[in-house]
């Protein structure tokens, strides 16, 4: 009450007894909600509100903390956060790494699968298809990857014959020179044998 007696109070013991801590003072004489740092025995912060009944004030409602217990509330709320912090950003990291490793592979393996293709060619092996059903930037160059192996394809026939063409066309004329050359060499010696 606004004489200093505890009305209510969490220790029973202390009830009627009068308030002799170091806020009580400048807690009775408040008219607003006031907040007090004070040691005793343990850091306390105390806030008081006045109690008004009409106009009259009739008692201080105070309630006190204890500053260490605060911060040990405090300290321990913070830890958990930061451990649900880093646990969220491990969680994010795996999920990140896994999602960069799956793209890299979406991405690494129809670019082998060109570079086959390209060895393939480099070969001579004009009928190896790329099979990439993308429908990207790869998924172009593989289609267009295909077109260039079927005009090499053909291109290799087409100079296949040729040569075969220029052969047939080649043999018969050697062959006339070759058998004039016999005949003249078979006169030739004919000739010497005679001579």
């Amino acid at each position: 009450d606004t004489g200093g007696k505890i009305l209510a109070h969490t220790d029973p013991l202390r009830i009627d007894e009068k308030d002799k801590s170091a806020a009580s003072p400048l807690a009775l004489r408040t008219e607003v909600v006031l907040k007090q740092n004070f040691f005793e025995k343990v850091g306390i912060l105390d806030f008081s509100n006045p109690v008004y009944l009409g106009k009259k004030k009739v008692a201080v409602a105070r309630v006190g903390f204890s500053t260490a217990k605060l911060e040990q509330i405090v300290s321990h709320s913070l830890a958990e956060t930061r451990l649900r912090i880093y646990g969220v950003a491990a969680v994010t990291l795996l999920i990140g790494l896994t999602v960069a490793f799956l793209m890299a592979l979406k991405i690494s393996k129809p670019i082998q699968v060109l570079s086959e293709g390209s060895a393939e060619i480099g070969k001579g092996n004009f009928d190896y298809k790329l099979n990439i059903k993308s429908k990207n930037e790869i998924g172009q160059l593989a289609k267009t990857f295909n077109k260039m192996a079927l005009q090499l394809k053909e291109l290799d026939e087409m100079k296949r014959d040729f040569v075969s063409s220029v052969t047939h066309e080649l043999r018969s004329p050697l062959a006339a020179i070759d058998s004039y050359i016999s005949m003249m060499m078979n006169q030739l010696e004919a000739q010497m044998e005679k001579g």
